[in-house]
C-alpha cells in the first residue's frame, strides 16, 4: 500500500452532479406497438457476481433472502431499485425517491446568545395528540429550577423506586431563591417531594389521546446533560438543574401543523432517532413511534433522571418548551430543552431545479396544480420502470396518475448452497443530508458573526438557496483488503478490523447487531423480461444493468460494478453483471408463426444520438465511470472512512476511557462547519471562520480524476481524547 498519508481520508460517499439541462419529458408509449413503431419484447439472464460480501437484511430468513435449501434469493424489487438508480443518474431521470419536504435540524450551541428573542420561554404539557402529532398544549403558570442530585435523593427518601422522569407531577419542598441568570426561582436543595403522579391519558374513537392534569403541582422536564460542563471555571463540581413547570392555568394553546412539522424536522439527525432506527434494523421491537421513550441521564457519573428521547413524536402528557402567539392561543415553536435544536430553512425540494422533481402525470405539458414541480410527461426512467404520483396533488379530483413499467425483475438466486459469514455489524450512520459542507453546492463561508455555513439557512444561502450537490454514490473499496493493508502498514500484531465489523465500544453501547454476509465470489442468476421497449429505452436499460457497455468508452481500463444490498458505506455489496441468454422479438411479431428472434444489440453507438434526443445530453458519464470502477479511488482506496476523529495510526486504538477517538466522526461536522467566530482581539486573534472542507469533485473540468481526500481532524476543541 503506498503510504499516501495518515492524516487524510476519503469520505465513503460523494455526489454526481444533477443535470444542468434538467429532465426531458415526453408522452410515454402505449403498451401495444403502433403500425409505424419498432418495439421489442423479450427476456435475458443476468449473472451477478459479488466482488465484496453482500449484507443480508436483519430478517433475511423471514423475508426469504435465505432459503431452506441454503441458497440465497434477492427479491427482484431490490435489484430493480439499484438498477433504476443507475439509470436515473446516467440518463437524466427525475428524483423518483425524494423527500422534497425534508428540512434538517441542528443543535444550538450552548453559549451566550444561543437563545434568540423568540426562544421558548414557556413550559407546557401536551394535552391532546394523535398518532404522535401534538394538537394542543397546556402552558404552565411559571417555572422553577430544581437541583437534580437532591431531587433524586428526595425520590429515594420517599421510597419512589425509580429515578425522576420527564412528565412526573410532584409537589417539591425546599428553599427557593431568586436566580438572576434564569429569571426564576431555584430550589438549590430539595428537602422532600409528594407522591408522584402522571397526567391521566384517555383516547377517544378517533385515536386522539387527551391528558388530564391535576389542579396543582409541578411537572418535571429532565434533559440531556452531555453538553453541560461538569465543573465550574474554578474546578469545583458544577450543579445540574431541571425545569419544573407550575400547573394551574386552565388555558390551552393549539398546535398548528407547521409548528408540529418544524419540531419533527428539528429531531431529524438527533442521536436518539439514529439509535432507535438502528434498533429497528437489529429487529428490536421498541414502539418508539407509538409511545414516549426514555433514556437515563447521568450527572457527575451518577444516574439522576430519565429524559424523553427526541424522536419527533409527541404524546399526551409529554413536556416541552414552547413559544406562543401574542394572544397565547397558538403555539409557534416547540423544543425539548431551552437550548436545543433549530430547523433549517429552504427544504430539499427548493434546493433542486423544479424539473428534477418526480414525474407525476403521463400527460405532457400539464401544469402541476398547487405545488412547485415539473409539467406533465415522463422522463425516460419513469417510462421504462413505471411511475405513480404519490404526492396527493390530484387528491379530490377522482383520478390517480400512474404508469406501469415495461420491465419485470425476477428474483436473483444462487445455484448452490451458500454459507453466510456471521459478523457483529458496526453501526451504520444515518445520512447527514443537513451537513451542507458535503451536501450543498459550495459557496464558501460567511463573515457574519455566528453564521454556520454548513447549515441550511446560513446567510450563504442568499439570495437563492444553495442547491443540493447531486445524487449520492459510494466509492468501491474492498473492506477486508483495506483492513489487511493497514494491518501491514502499521505493523500491528492484532489485525485492524474491517470497517463493517463492530468495535468493542460499539457493542458495549448496544449500537451493533448480529448480521450475515454472503461471501464475495458468489454468483446470483436472475431473469429480466421486458415488453414494448423502443431501441432507446432498451439500450439504456441494458446499460443500467451492465454499465460497462457505456462507461468503458470513458474509462477503458475500468472494472465496473454496481451495488446490491445494504452496507454500501462499508464497501459491501459491490457486484458486477454479465448479460446472457438474450431472447428478443419485435413486439408485433411475438405471437406470430414467423417471429424472428433478434440478438442482444450490445451497445450500438449509432443509438447515442437517439438517446440524447430523448433523455438530453449525458453530462456525467466520466464521474459515474470513476465511481463504479472497482479501482476508482486509486491510491486513496485504503483511506475511505467516515470522517475520522484521529489519524490512521490510531485506528482501533482505545483511549483511557475505552472509547476509540478514530471512530468519533461527529467531531468533523462540528469542527469543519465554516462557523464565523469572534476571535480574541486582546490576544491578537482576529475574527475568523472554522475550517471549511467541502467534498472535492469526482472529476476535474478537463475530465481527469480529482483528488478525493480531505484532512482528518481539521480543528479539535474538547471532546474525549
Amino acid at each position: 500500500m503506498p503510504p499516501v498519508s495518515r492524516d487524510r481520508f476519503v469520505n465513503p460517499y460523494t455526489f454526481v452532479p444533477l443535470p444542468a439541462s434538467g429532465v426531458r419529458r415526453a408522452s410515454p408509449p402505449l403498451h401495444t406497438e403502433g403500425p409505424e413503431e419498432k418495439r421489442f419484447t423479450g427476456s435475458f439472464t443476468v449473472e451477478w457476481t459479488l466482488q465484496t460480501p453482500l449484507l443480508l437484511p436483519a430478517k433475511a430468513q423471514e423475508e426469504g433472502w435465505l432459503r431452506p435449501d441454503g441458497t440465497v434469493r434477492i427479491p427482484g424489487s431490490a435489484v430493480k431499485g439499484s438498477v433504476r438508480s443507475v439509470h436515473e443518474t446516467l440518463f437524466n431521470g427525475c428524483l423518483r425517491i425524494f423527500d422534497s419536504e425534508f428540512l434538517p435540524g441542528y443543535r444550538l450551541p450552548a453559549r451566550s446568545g444561543a437563545e434568540s428573542d423568540d426562544a421558548p420561554a414557556v413550559l407546557a404539557v401536551v394535552t391532546r395528540s394523535r398518532d404522535g402529532v401534538p394538537l394542543e398544549v397546556a402552558p404552565c403558570d411559571g417555572v422553577e429550577w430544581v437541583e437534580s442530585t437532591s431531587l433524586r435523593k428526595a425520590y429515594a427518601d420517599r421510597r419512589i423506586n425509580r429515578l425522576p422522569r420527564t412528565g412526573d407531577i410532584v409537589t417539591i419542598s425546599g428553599v427557593r431563591e431568586a436566580s438572576e441568570l434564569r429569571q426564576a426561582n431555584e430550589v438549590f436543595k430539595v428537602t422532600g417531594v409528594s407522591p408522584v403522579s402522571r397526567a391521566a391519558v384517555s383516547r377517544d374513537e378517533s385515536a386522539t389521546a387527551e391528558a388530564a392534569l391535576p389542579d396543582q403541582g409541578s411537572v418535571l422536564l429532565i434533559t440531556d446533560t452531555s453538553a453541560r460542563r461538569p465543573t465550574r471555571k474554578d474546578g469545583t463540581p458544577a450543579d445540574c438543574f431541571w425545569a419544573a413547570g407550575i400547573i394551574g392555568s386552565a388555558q390551552r394553546a393549539v398546535v398548528p401543523e407547521q409548528a408540529a412539522k418544524q419540531f419533527w424536522s428539528a429531531c431529524e439527525g438527533s442521536r436518539d432517532r439514529q439509535e432507535l432506527r438502528q434498533g429497528e434494523r437489529r429487529g428490536d421491537a421498541t414502539d418508539w413511534k407509538g409511545a414516549t421513550q426514555y433514556a437515563r441521564v447521568k450527572w457527575q457519573g451518577q444516574p439522576v433522571g430519565e429524559r424523553a428521547r427526541a424522536t419527533g413524536f409527541l404524546h399526551a402528557g409529554d413536556v416541552v418548551w414552547v413559544t406562543l402567539s401574542v394572544d397565547e392561543a397558538t403555539v409557534e415553536s416547540i423544543r425539548l430543552a431551552r437550548i436545543w435544536r433549530e430547523t433549517g430553512t429552504a427544504n430539499a425540494g427548493e434546493r433542486v431545479p423544479s424539473s428534477l422533481l418526480p414525474c407525476w402525470t403521463i400527460q405532457p405539458g400539464d401544469p402541476r396544480p398547487g405545488t412547485r414541480g415539473p409539467d406533465g410527461g415522463l422522463c425516460l426512467s419513469c417510462t421504462i420502470f413505471g411511475s405513480a404520483d404519490t404526492s396527493g396533488a390530484q387528491s379530490g379530483e377522482g383520478r390517480q396518475d400512474a404508469y406501469a413499467g415495461h420491465v419485470r425483475f425476477g428474483s436473483a438466486r444462487s445455484a448452490v448452497r451458500v454459507r453466510p459469514l456471521d459478523v457483529q455489524l458496526a453501526p451504520l450512520s444515518s445520512p447527514r443530508l443537513g451537513a451542507g459542507v458535503f451536501t450543498l453546492v459550495d459557496r464558501g463561508t460567511s463573515e457574519e458573526l455566528g453564521d454556520i455555513a454548513s447549515h441550511w439557512g446560513s446567510t450563504v444561502d442568499q439570495p437563492e438557496p444553495r442547491q443540493l450537490r447531486g445524487r449520492k454514490f459510494y466509492w468501491h473499496v474492498d473492506p477486508d483488503q483495506q483492513a489487511e493493508r493497514w494491518t501491514s502498514e502499521l505493523r500491528r500484531t492484532t489485525p485492524v478490523l474491517p470497517r463493517y465489523k463492530a468495535r468493542d465500544h460499539q457493542s458495549r453501547k448496544g449500537l451493533s447487531r448480529a448480521a450475515q454476509l454472503v461471501p464475495a465470489g458468489t454468483t446470483l442468476t436472475q431473469e429480466i423480461t421486458f415488453e414494448g421497449l423502443d431501441d432507446v429505452a432498451l439500450q439504456s436499460l441494458l446499460i443500467a444493468i451492465d454499465p460497462a457497455r457505456l462507461l468503458t468508452l470513458y474509462r477503458p481500463s475500468a472494472r465496473i460494478a454496481t451495488h446490491l444490498g445494504g452496507g454500501k458505506p462499508f464497501g459491501l455489496g459491490a457486484v458486477s453483471a454479465r448479460i446472457t441468454a438474450f431472447s428478443m422479438w419485435h413486439s408485433g411479431d411475438r405471437y406470430g408463426a414467423a417471429a424472428t428472434a433478434l440478438p442482444d444489440p450490445g451497445f450500438d453507438r449509432s443509438a447515442y444520438p437517439r438517446i440524447v434526443a430523448r433523455a438530453g445530453r449525458l453530462e456525467n458519464p466520466r464521474a459515474v465511470a470513476r465511481l463504479l470502477d472497482l479501482d476508482g479511488a486509486g491510491d486513496w482506496r485504503d483511506h475511505v472512512a467516515y470522517p475520522p476523529g484521529a489519524t490512521w495510526d490510531q485506528i482501533d486504538v482505545p483511549n483511557k476511557d475505552r472509547f476509540v477517538p478514530f471512530d468519533e466522526s461527529y467531531h468533523f461536522f462540528g469542527e469543519a462547519n465554516g462557523e464565523r467566530l469572534a476571535g480574541k482581539p486582546s490576544h491578537g486573534i482576529p475574527p475568523h471562520n472554522r475550517p471549511w472542507h467541502p467534498l472535492p469533485p469526482v472529476v476535474e473540468k478537463d475530465g481527469s480524476d480529482a483528488r478525493p481526500d480531505l484532512p482528518i481532524n481539521p480543528e479539535r476543541r474538547g471532546g474525549r481524547r
